[in-house]
């Protein structure tokens, strides 16, 4: 079994900004973009670590911040939370799904995807922006953690959205493999609340 988290790249995404972590309203990133320091492209070229401007454009179409609202800021679009989504996709969801498939030609692969946005944080202060599913918040739900809510507090069952054996189709792009990968039958996810949905527009 072997599985990636929703929001891997919150985690990650401040340190290309703030390595402080500091909390500002909004987010670092968020902040850089209002004040003209930065703009939403050029971040998401330190993010992805690359300046082709098609490659940029390619990730800032497709990941506008309008998408990704901060529910930790009034749900105002969140260039840090759609920054760690680009994260969490290249290194974690594309990567992951790309090794299962792989996986799945030699052996059973059963793989997850833990889902909890409103996961405790146990890692860093508050910065602006939510963590949500971030790097490494399942491992309290699957280790003897201490539940600071109590027996039956935050630890939840989790719940089979699918589990497979065997191959999946090459995919044209990485671009939410996750939710193809549940089309696919490859996942299973951990979640204790349904998963809101991000708007699709401004």
């Amino acid at each position: 079994m072997q599985g990636t988290n929703l929001n891997e790249g919150t985690l990650f995404e401040p340190l290309f900004f703030d390595p402080t972590f500091t909390f500002v309203p909004g987010g670092r990133a968020q902040f850089l973009v209002d004040h003209g320091i930065l703009s939403y492209p050029q971040e998401v070229g330190v993010i992805a670590g690359t300046s082709d401007p098609t490659k940029v454009g390619t990730l800032v179409a497709l990941y506008p911040p309008a998408n990704f609202p901060n529910p930790d800021n009034n749900n105002k679009p969140s260039a840090d939370e759609a920054l760690g989504q680009i994260f969490t996709d290249i290194i974690f969801t594309c990567r992951g799904l790309d090794s299962n498939q792989l996986l799945a030609r030699f052996v059973p692969v059963h793989a997850y995807e833990f889902a909890d946005l409103n996961a405790p944080d146990l890692f860093q202060p508050l910065i602006g922006f939510s963590y949500g599913a971030s790097h490494a918040a399942e491992l309290q739900y699957l280790f003897d953690a201490q539940d600071p809510a109590g027996p039956g507090g935050w630890r939840r069952q989790c719940r089979l959205a699918g589990a497979g054996s065997g191959s999946a189709a090459a995919a044209a792009d990485c671009g939410r493999t996750a939710a193809r990968g549940r089309d696919e039958g490859l996942l299973v996810e951990f979640r204790a609340r349904p998963r809101p949905q991000r708007p699709t527009g401004a």
